[in-house]
Formats: structure tokens, C-alpha cells, sequence
């Protein structure tokens, strides 16, 4: 045909036409799809290719699945490609997924090509070369051996020849989507070539090689990210399937020690983002391998991957305002790192090893998160917690942690009850200021935000002792910009911090004025903590803007406020109890405010 053939993209069924089809192969069948709604993730799955759509959705007429969660189950199945798909290959190329598939990989690839994209059946949505690298590096026992020799190059014209057959989409240097339809079909060829994987040695284990390159990926953003490296979220982004899938098969086969990096990945992306409650599910699934639920302390053999689980349960403790459990676990966490550098301690740093190090770094770490879990309790303890902590910090020369404990510092001497030192807190979030370097652009947005606050307070104590005007106008303007310079620098991604900073600027906005800009930062704010999960905070935010709906006289809106707030305390159940007494207090206080003002109404209309 010479140069007539031309390759055309062909846009995906729209979703009205994928339910269209599924209703006709629902009726070919005898089946009624009364409740679309149900199918919706399917559809979805099959991302508007017309004959995945008619496999899958025939697959799971055939499997009589009815509700929604067996379909959702059904997904999950496909994309982890455990499901068989029977779909006649006799039919043909045609009309049967398997055959033109099988025809495919028969004709554009050799054995040793079927054999390498094998290897992607492990793969959940995307697909990247630098981990089909590691997982070939020579350099390491787990490395597969069939891979050392294969070369990046060698990688991307592999797949840049599925890319062009339409197996995979290629979506940026390295990177490729998985077709819907593959996974299930890739099994096969996993199966063919690697179905005694596991009963081999270590560099004949394609699924350890899977895990261990994840779990170095995983380990690798997370240190970069401790580092001020924000930009590993994307990274973390794309392979979040991935990863979460190689910790399922890590706790499957028992691989505890190549876990942390794969938490540590994890956790990055679910408490830079937001996704408080994905990240408690993932922490509440993994606890029982890890923590002795009679001592609170590591099961046999499991010591090493304790302490970041500890570490997580302490924070998703301390979100839960379950802060009692919280430090009592700390305590213990504190006591273990602090026996652990014991022997670090006794000498100078100049001699420390790596692992002393290491052991010093961990107990730094471990007085942080107790200085935090005391701060949430407004104990004054947390100072001494935050002090020892940049002490250590100092001295292993880590400046990145050191800026966070210094930010912490200051958040103290702002909030805690009896340091309510401003000097101090100022000081403090300028040194963290200065200890985050400049492409840390989420630490310095976060001291920012704090000076911001310390603004905000200093305006209100120069309001009290009647300073000058154009002083309490300059505080205002200084809180502004500086709240501004914050809201300039946190990415959009960043959920719990622009919440936080959203709820501040809405604040002071509503009070300064401009209470609808107010208001409407203020909703943005209660709508990131709803899809938080963060019920507690959404509460809270609510009280806020019922106190300025009050000041603006807007009684009954301040009310319906309250009562949203009294209801989401209510269902944080007992942590909650201090929130729905000021619920309560912050209801008799509108009822008064509007008493009064109605008395000065009436004083006034006499006279």
C-alpha cells in the first residue's frame, strides 16, 4: 500500500454511548440494567474502547455480578489482572479481544519482546523505564538477570512499539499508560514466562524485583521530599497505584524489610494532598503487621519497620484528636530511639558512622513528633521536646528538619497557653524562614503563613491597647501581604496547608470588612476539610465564620453555622466534647449580641 496507510486516533465512546452498549449486550443476555449508576466504574475502565467495553461488560454479565460493590470488586480485579476474561478466541480478531491481542503480540514482538512485556502484567496504570531498569540492575542480588543487558534504549523501542500498535500510550519521556484491556492479557504472558518466579532466587524473582525497585522509588521520594524536593509528588502521583500495589504483595509474601520506602512514598503523597482518610485506611490496614496490639511495641523480626509505623499511627492518632493514646505511644517511640543513639551520644560527631547517624537523625525525629503531639495538648513539655530535638538536628547537620522543629517553635510560643510569647514566635519562624532554602517553596509558604498569623494577633493587641491608627492600618497591611506571599508560594495540591491558610486570610478578610471575600474563602476552607475527612477542622472553620456572620449582624445565618459545626463535633464522637461546649457557648453568644442590638435599637428609636 506504500505510503497510503495513515494512523487515525479515534476519540473514546462518550459515556452515554458505553451505557448504550452495555443495556443491548445486557438485554442480548436477558438482563435488565436498572441501576446504571452501579456500572459507572467499568465503563470508566474500559476508557471508551469499544470492544473492551463488550468483553468486560459481557464478562460480568456472564459472572452475574449485580451490585456495585461486586463491580468495583470486578474492577479491581481487572486492573491487578487476576480476572480471566473468556471471550471466545475462535470468533476472531473481530469480535474477540483475545485474538487480535494474541495477534498482536505474535506478529510486532519476538520471544524475548513477549517476554519483557510479560513483566508490565505487574504494572498498575503507568509504567515507567527507570523501574524497569532497576529491576534489571546488575548491580544488586534482587536484579532479574534476563534484564541486565537490556538498556534504556533497548526499553523505549520496546515500547515505543506497543505505543504505536496502541498496547500502551506513551504519555512523557519513559512513561507509559496501560491500555484497560491488557492487564488481564498479560497474565498470560507473566504466567508463560515467569510462573515459577517466586520459587526461584533472588535474581530470578520478578515480583521481589517489582517490589524492591518500588520500594527504593518510594524511599527515594520520601527523603527527597524531607529535603524540600516537592516536586517528587508528581512522580508520586503517577505511580500511586504502583506502589500501593507492590506493598500488597510485599505483606502477601512477607518482605517486611521492603516496606519503608513504599510507607514512606505513600505517606508523602497522601498528607501532601490531602487524603487524610486513604492515608488512616493505609495506615489501619498495615498496623496489625507491625505493632503489637497487648505491648504497643514491634512484633519478632518486624523492629526496623515498627518505628515508621509507629510514627504514622502517632500522627493519624493526633488527627483523630485522640492525643492522650497519641503521646503515650510517642513516649514509648522516644524511649526506643533514644536507647537505640544511646551509644552515638557518648561520642563526638565527628566519629559517628553512618548508622549512629542514622540513630541520632530517628530520635530528632522522635522528639519532634512528640513536641507535636504536646503542643495539640497545650503542654508547655513540647518547648523542651522541640529544643532537644534542633539540638540533635544540629549536630547530625540536618537543616531541613531543623527548619521544620524552629517552625514548630514558633507555632508554640503563638498558640500554647502560658508561652504566648510573640517576640519569640516571630523570632523562631524567621529562623525557619531562613534555615528553608529557596526552592523549598511549601517551607517557606508555611512560615510565611505563620508571620502572617503573628500579624494578625499583633493588629488585635494594638486594636485592645488603643495603639495609634496608622500602627494597627500597618499590621493589618503587613498580615495581608504576608498571607498573600503564602498563598503565592503553596502549591495548588497542598490540601491541609491551604486549608489552613484559606480559614486565616477569610478570617481576617470577614473582619476587616470585606465579609464576602471573607466568606467565600472561608467555604473553600470548609470544603477542603469535608473532603479531608476532617471533620474536627471543618467544625471548627464553621464557628469561625458563625462569629462574623454574628458582627455582621446576620443572626440566622450564624446560627445555621453553629449548628453545622455542633453536628460534625457530634459525629468526632468523644474527642470532640470541648467543641461542642464552644458550639454551645458561641450559640448563647449570638443570642445575646442580638439582644443587645435590638435593645439599641429600641434606645435609640426613643430617643
Amino acid at each position: 500500500l506504500g505510503d497510503l496507510p495513515v494512523r487515525i486516533s479515534v476519540s473514546p465512546m462518550p459515556m452515554l454511548e458505553r451505557t448504550r452498549l452495555a443495556r443491548a449486550l445486557a438485554d442480548k443476555v436477558g438482563r435488565r440494567l436498572t441501576d446504571v449508576e452501579d456500572w459507572r466504574p467499568l465503563l470508566r475502565y474500559t476508557q471508551g474502547n469499544p470492544m473492551a467495553t463488550v468483553v468486560v461488560v459481557g464478562q460480568a454479565l456472564h459472572d452475574g455480578l449485580k451490585t456495585k460493590g461486586e463491580i468495583e470488586a470486578f474492577v479491581e480485579r481487572l486492573r491487578a489482572g487476576e480476572d480471566e476474561i473468556d471471550d471466545h478466541p475462535e470468533e476472531g480478531r473481530s469480535r474477540s479481544l483475545s485474538a487480535s491481542l494474541s495477534y498482536g503480540f505474535q506478529h510486532a514482538f519476538n520471544d524475548d519482546g513477549r517476554r519483557k512485556l510479560g513483566l508490565l502484567y505487574l504494572f498498575q496504570d503507568f509504567v515507567n523505564i527507570n523501574v524497569l531498569m532497576a529491576m534489571g540492575n546488575p548491580k544488586v542480588s534482587w536484579g532479574l538477570r534476563e534484564l541486565c543487558d537490556t538498556t534504556g534504549e533497548d526499553w523505549v523501542a520496546l515500547l515505543d512499539r506497543a505505543n504505536e500498535i496502541g498496547l500502551l500510550d506513551k504519555r512523557g519521556r519513559g512513561l507509559y499508560r496501560i491500555h484497560p484491556a491488557l492487564p488481564w492479557y498479560l497474565k498470560r504472558l507473566f504466567d508463560l514466562y515467569y510462573a515459577d518466579s517466586l520459587t526461584k532466587k533472588l535474581g530470578c524473582n520478578a515480583v521481589y524485583a517489582f517490589v524492591r525497585a518500588f520500594n527504593h522509588l518510594g524511599g527515594d521520594c520520601n527523603d527527597r521530599y524531607g529535603e524540600g524536593n516537592r516536586e517528587v509528588i508528581r512522580c508520586l502521583s503517577v505511580e500511586e497505584n504502583n506502589l500501593l500495589y507492590a506493598a500488597r504483595l510485599a505483606i502477601k509474601h512477607g518482605w517486611w524489610g521492603e516496606m519503608t520506602g513504599l510507607m514512606g512514598g505513600i505517606y508523602q503523597l497522601y498528607t501532601h494532598t490531602g487524603r487524610l482518610m486513604e492515608w488512616a485506611s493505609f495506615v489501619r490496614h498495615i498496623q496489625p503487621h507491625f505493632i503489637d496490639p497487648d505491648t504497643d511495641g514491634p512484633l519478632p523480626g518486624r523492629e526496623s519497620q515498627y518505628r515508621y509505623v509507629s510514627f504514622y499511627l502517632v500522627e493519624l492518632l493526633s488527627q483523630e484528636r485522640h492525643l492522650g493514646e497519641a503521646e503515650k505511644l510517642q513516649i514509648n517511640n522516644v524511649k526506643w530511639d533514644r536507647q537505640k543513639a544511646q551509644a552515638a551520644l557518648a561520642i563526638p560527631p565527628e566519629v559517628w558512622n553512618l548508622k549512629q547517624r542514622n540513630n541520632v537523625k530517628s530520635l530528632a525525629i522522635s522528639l519532634l513528633e512528640l513536641g507535636r503531639v504536646q503542643q495539640n495538648l497545650d503542654k508547655s513539655d513540647c518547648v523542651q521536646s522541640f529544643e532537644e530535638a534542633l539540638e540533635l538536628c544540629f549536630r547530625v547537620g540536618d537543616e531541613s528538619t531543623a527548619a521544620v522543629i524552629a517552625f514548630n517553635l514558633g507555632q508554640s510560643y503563638l498558640l500554647a497557653s502560658g508561652l504566648d510569647d510573640l517576640s519569640k514566635a516571630e523570632s523562631w519562624t524567621q529562623h525557619s524562614l531562613e534555615l528553608h532554602g529557596d526552592d523549598d517553596k511549601l517551607g517557606r509558604a508555611r512560615c510565611f503563613s505563620q508571620l502572617g498569623s503573628i500579624a494578625w494577633v499583633k493588629f488585635c493587641q494594638s486594636l485592645l491597647s488603643k495603639s495609634p491608627p496608622n500602627e494597627s492600618r500597618e499590621l493589618m497591611e503587613r498580615c495581608m501581604a504576608l498571607f498573600h506571599q503564602a498563598l503565592d508560594l503553596f502549591p495548588h495540591d497542598a490540601m491541609d496547608d491551604l486549608r489552613i491558610l484559606y480559614g486565616s486570610v477569610g478570617f481576617v478578610y470577614a473582619i476587616s470588612g470585606n465579609l464576602e471575600r471573607g466568606l467565600a474563602y472561608l467555604g473553600d476552607a470548609i470544603v477542603k476539610a469535608e473532603k479531608q475527612g476532617n471533620l474536627y477542622e471543618a467544625a471548627r472553620i464553621r464557628l469561625n465564620t458563625a462569629r462574623v456572620l454574628m458582627l455582621a449582624g446576620r443572626f440566622q445565618h450564624a446560627r445555621d453555622f453553629v449548628h453545622a459545626a455542633l453536628a460534625n463535633y457530634q459525629a468526632c464522637g468523644d474527642s470532640a466534647a470541648d467543641g461542642v461546649s464552644q458550639s454551645k457557648r458561641v450559640l448563647k453568644m449570638i443570642d445575646d449580641f442580638e439582644t443587645f442590638q435590638a435593645n439599641q435599637s429600641r434606645h435609640s428609636r426613643s430617643e
